[in-house]
């Protein structure tokens, strides 16, 4: 133990020492890529930030833009530091837009990708609890988000949820013209209905400008809507004509690990989550089972992230979410014996396996036809691995 603590002090005297060296280093990328991006005068830049929904937002309104011209996607890696990688080493004049992911954390990081990207567009996708451990309250999450469009120039573009409050109120700090996506009346794309009922997937009927229309979608679950949305209204405000947009939303596939969908030997299906298992949202993420057509729905649940308190109250409030849409509900990890008061009332219908491989073996061990098991996990867990599911 002693010597453990000594190798700890070391380690973190090093990096102490080292982290300024480290920080001039990304200050220098950052300035670097910042000035090759005056230089280039040819491409649209557009930056998605969000506490969800913005990976997939990017991926989509990529994939149409992509259809429509040269197009660079700054995808999942959404550090400052990947942003100005994107602008140093994938980015050419021949691009016609570059679409750029921003995680807005830790603090400053929208302050060092806005740098070396200057958007001519931001996205908002929506405000959640998922960076708890750096902004202690949803507002603050919203204040540190909205440096993406409060920062863009009067000829910029802002695309906003409406539906979500903080988000909405971004506007009125924007200094650049503002459109809206959602359910409100005054939603310049108005989403009227959504639909996605197991087995079949997301559906949405919207309207734009007076027109009404149908979007069919390979998605699973209709929390996607904020995504598909934010992706449609900014690809038709860039001019993209409607057909086209709606012919590469209903031929894209989800990213693997965000509700990817994977058939099994024994004639079941994985719905594949494992990229983050944050407290937030879970509900959301859950409701797809509720109506789900099939003889079984099971949940795999791993560790739970970024809730405020102990860990009881919140896995026992997340068992009970899952066991309201499910048949049976299956927490593994380290935690996995906290919501073992539940045991009593729930039975056979709860089962706690602390060893993942062993709960991984449980579930696919006792598969029936055309079961659904939603598989919720973060990336430290490697359920993709365990499953042994592929991309």
């Amino acid at each position: 133990m002693p010597n453990a603590k000594k190798r700890e002090g070391f380690a973190g005297a090093l990096h102490k020492l080292l982290d300024p060296i480290y920080e001039a280093k990304r200050s220098a990328r950052i300035s670097l890529a910042a000035a090759r991006r005056r230089r280039n005068t040819e491409t649209t830049f557009i930056g998605i930030t969000g506490s969800h929904g913005k990976s997939t937002a990017t991926a989509l309104l990529g994939a149409i833009l992509t259809a429509h011209a040269p197009t660079t996607i700054g995808l999942e890696k959404n550090a400052s530091r990947s942003a100005a990688k994107t602008m140093l080493t994938k980015v050419s004049r021949r691009d016609r837009y570059c679409v750029q992911e921003i995680s807005g954390s830790p603090p400053k990081n929208i302050d060092k990708a806005f740098k070396a990207l200057q958007p001519h567009v931001g996205i908002i996708t929506a405000i959640g609890g998922d960076h708890r451990q750096m902004f202690r309250t949803f507002a603050e999450t919203a204040a540190e988000k909205s440096k993406l469009v409060r920062f863009l120039q009067p000829d910029g573009l802002a695309v906003l949820n409406a539906d979500d409050p903080l988000v909405a109120a971004m506007a009125k700090d924007c200094s650049c013209r503002v459109v809206f996506y959602g359910r409100q009346e005054n939603a310049d794309l108005r989403l009227l209905d959504a639909m996605s009922v197991w087995p079949n997937r997301l559906t949405l009927e919207a309207a734009y400008r007076g027109k009404s229309f149908t979007v069919k979608t390979h998605l699973v679950g209709e929390q996607w809507q904020v995504s598909v949305l934010a992706a449609l209204l900014t690809a038709l405000e860039l001019g993209i004509p409607l057909d086209a947009c709606l012919a590469v939303i209903e031929a894209y596939e989800p990213l693997f690990n965000k509700m990817s969908v994977h058939a099994t030997p024994q004639g079941a299906w994985y719905v594949l989550d494992g990229a983050k298992l944050s407290y937030y949202g879970m509900e959301a993420c859950l409701s797809f089972l509720k109506d789900a057509k099939a003889p079984r729905r099971s949940v795999l649940l791993g560790t739970i992230s970024d809730h405020p308190g102990s860990d009881r109250p919140h896995y026992e409030r997340v068992a009970r979410l899952a066991l309201a849409v499910a048949d049976r509900v299956v927490f593994t990890g380290p935690n996995a014996m906290r919501p073992r008061r539940l045991k009593t009332e729930f039975q056979d219908r709860l089962v706690l396996i602390e060893n993942r491989q062993e709960a991984v073996a449980f579930l696919t061990g006792d598969l029936l036809p055309d079961e659904i098991v939603y598989i919720k996990g973060s990336l430290t867990e490697n359920f993709a691995h365990l499953f042994s599911l592929k991309r």
